[in-house]
């Protein structure tokens, strides 16, 4: 096999000339704006949404009875 066609590739994070790294900067800068732009039409669309309660209304409640297992495995790494 020859390696004449054989291209090796460049690295994440490794340039190889100042126009890539300018142009990689700039999608970067334009994606963060981006997203940060969603999220506070997020926000703002949710801004009456104050409690937990109102995000998950369709939620069950679970009731738990008897000791926590935190506890109780908590008293037992005290005791070893």
């Amino acid at each position: 096999m020859s390696n004449d066609n054989v291209i090796k590739l460049i690295q994440p994070g490794m340039f190889a000339d100042h126009l890539t790294d300018v142009l990689r900067n700039g999608a970067c800068a334009l994606l963060t704006q981006a997203v940060e732009a969603e999220v506070a039409e997020f926000l703002g669309k949710h801004a009456d949404l104050k409690t937990a309660d109102r995000l998950i209304h369709n939620a069950h409640r679970i009731e738990l009875s008897g000791e926590s297992l935190r506890r109780t495995r908590s008293k037992r790494s005290k005791t070893a």
